[in-house]
């Protein structure tokens, strides 16, 4: 079956039921699914837009703030190798070009830096 479907078959599943044709011989020749069918000539019936309004919001760890912000940790992290997340966090707030900021958590800081393997703590190796 078809994944996705455009705004002009969308529009068009609409215009077919009102001229007679069931959801199923619709869906049939679309090759979908009659329910995502009603789905739509409904939508549309209800005075609804043919535009999809969906959307995957941003994910992965700091997502929700700038690139400035991310680029900044790593440098601190870079400049200072013993520095952990709360130093860092700490370092942030006092910088004047995140003041009124949110900033982000120790913990997400932490797992920002745990995504790159020349940060990650490696312990030391035991002697027998």
């Amino acid at each position: 079956m078809k994944r996705y479907t455009s705004e002009n078959d969308r529009q068009r599943f609409n215009e077919l039921h009102q001229q007679g044709q069931t959801y199923a011989q619709i869906a049939e020749a679309f090759g979908v699914s009659k329910e995502c069918v009603r789905l739509w000539c409904r939508r549309l019936r209800a005075g609804g837009n043919p535009k999809d309004r969906y959307h995957n919001p941003r994910s992965g760890i700091l997502s929700q703030f700038p690139a400035a912000i991310k680029e900044e940790i790593r440098a601190l992290r870079q400049a200072h190798t013993r520095w952990g997340p709360t130093s860092i966090r700490l370092e942030l707030a006092r910088d004047a070009r995140w003041a009124g900021q949110a900033l982000p958590s120790r913990a997400s800081i932490g797992r920002y830096l745990h995504s790159f393997p020349d940060f990650r703590h490696t312990p030391k190796k035991r002697t027998p």
